[in-house]
């Protein structure tokens, strides 16, 4: 990656992508991964873009949780 808040690993069969807003202003963020097959394969490296767009946090600090729905438990 070449963006510190994307980051990817991976197995035999996928990659996961992993994003961390933490620290960062709103506003957009574009990142790109390159993704490079192993030795054996036939297949080239390819390249993935990533865009993150990071919200303003709610006045509070509760961030974009504004609800919390619970089950009425009756007894």
């Amino acid at each position: 990656s070449d963006a510190a808040w994307l980051t990817a690993e991976h197995n035999e069969s996928q990659i996961t992508v992993h994003v961390d807003a933490a620290g960062l202003e709103p506003g957009d963020y574009n990142g790109v991964l390159t993704v490079n097959a192993d030795e054996t394969s036939t297949l080239s490296s390819t390249t993935v873009a990533v865009t993150m767009t990071v919200e303003p946090a709610d006045v509070g600090g509760v961030g974009q949780a504004k609800f919390a729905y619970l089950p009425v438990v009756k007894r």
